[in-house]
């Protein structure tokens, strides 16, 4: 026996009060795909918590608080859990981001699966990819992620954040993280905050930890060979101070000679200090430096 998403899902509305009705409803059910999912939740609530649902009426009752809930849930994804295809092209995904020389029997026998369900699992992982203009490809006898570099780089760090102090999840984050370099980010971490004071302006601490896994992944995907090497205002911004700044503060990770990396990760450092708002940063860093461009240009013409 095992469980999942689904049962979890209605485990969770039973909890919040909701009818057999809406339960229905919500999840797309029948009365008797229901009553097997409560018999299979009962015997894990029983096991666990030695608790069960009951049925009054119209509703189905249990009388769980916060901290079972959560024991329950952790309990059932680190022995009784079997991740949908959604979650198992999830867990690929991550598997690829952050496991090192990973194959694919590797993961099979993570996921339990066999090689042709990996490979389907694998086409609705790259149509999820699509929009990010990467793909997961057989090259070489190993599959590995290509595509834009800078949006992989993002991908990387954005689902580092996501999931890093997730307590509770059905990834294995143990797993998927253990190749991280804790004593590396907390390094970085540092070196952040130095720049900032040199920069003369307080770095949130949103923007501090997404830098913390940027930088990260920034010197990772260099030191594996994928470098940057066209970056849009790259004339402007290498004649700052601030990428200076940069340079001289990141010279122990990446090479001086890798411009483009730089002047990359220093545009992240000065919108990090003109904006407020981490997930604006992030989409509006281009167009900022493009207006603040333009708008020298227009000047220096005038006089």
């Amino acid at each position: 026996m095992s469980l999942k998403r689904k049962e979890l899902e209605v485990l969770k509305l039973v909890n919040v009060g909701k009818t057999v009705d809406e339960i229905l409803f919500q999840m797309e059910t029948s009365e008797r795909n229901l009553r097997y999912i409560i018999e299979n939740l009962n015997f894990y609530l029983k096991k666990i918590l030695n608790k069960k649902i009951e049925k009054d009426r119209k509703k189905l009752l249990i009388f769980v608080n916060e901290n079972e809930l959560n024991r329950f849930y952790e309990e059932i994804y680190k022995k009784h859990y079997i991740l949908d295809q959604k979650e198992r092209a999830e867990f690929i995904l991550m598997t690829f981001l952050f496991v090192r020389d990973i194959r694919l029997s590797s993961i099979e026998e993570k996921l339990g699966i066999t090689r042709a369900t990996l490979k389907k699992d694998i086409d609705i992982l790259n149509e999820t990819l699509k929009k990010y203009s990467l793909k997961l490809e057989l090259e070489k006898n190993r599959y590995s992620i290509i595509g834009n570099e800078k949006k992989l780089r993002h991908l990387k760090a954005t689902r580092f954040l996501e999931y890093v102090n997730l307590k509770i999840t059905p990834l294995d984050t143990v797993y998927i993280f253990q190749s991280i370099d804790k004593n590396l980010l907390e390094e970085l971490r540092k070196v952040i905050l130095r720049i900032g004071k040199k920069f003369s302006v307080e770095f949130q601490d949103d923007f501090v930890k997404l830098m913390e896994i940027f930088l990260y992944v920034s010197i990772e995907r260099v030191n594996q060979g994928h470098i940057i090497d066209r970056k849009a205002n790259y004339k402007f911004l290498i004649n700052t101070i601030h990428y200076e700044i940069a340079k001289n503060s990141l010279k122990k990770y990446l090479d001086k000679n890798l411009s483009y990396e730089l002047v990359h990760i220093t545009e992240y450092f000065i919108s990090g200090g003109v904006t407020e708002n981490i997930e604006e940063l992030k989409e509006s860093v281009e167009k900022y430096l493009n207006g603040l461009t333009l708008a020298l240009a227009k000047k220096l013409r005038v006089l």
